[in-house]
């Protein structure tokens, strides 16, 4: 297992933005030119403010579904298994 391929989203212009709307609206804009893709993946939070709020945005506007702060992620015959652990709950 492994990545094919691995794709950098920068914009000099939202650079200096703090709009996580924004950021989602061209990451959304940029994953529809890379479609079809298997699986996306994306950091945690912002360094920022922290709120993670892009990726959760971005998969909405393409209609995908996503699971926020994963802890582990099994791949097996094209099939996914994301598990995630909030306040000591699994």
């Amino acid at each position: 297992m492994g990545a094919d391929e691995a794709v950098r989203v920068w914009d000099d212009s939202l650079a200096a933005e703090c709009a996580w709307d924004l950021h989602a609206e061209a990451l959304a804009a940029a994953l529809r030119k890379l479609q079809p893709f298997d699986l996306w993946l994306a950091g945690k939070v912002a360094v920022d403010d922290q709120s993670g709020s892009t990726m959760i945005r971005a998969a909405e506007l393409l209609g995908l579904p996503q699971i926020h702060v994963v802890g582990k992620l099994d791949v097996d015959g094209g099939k996914a298994v994301a598990r995630r652990e909030m306040d000591g709950y699994q």
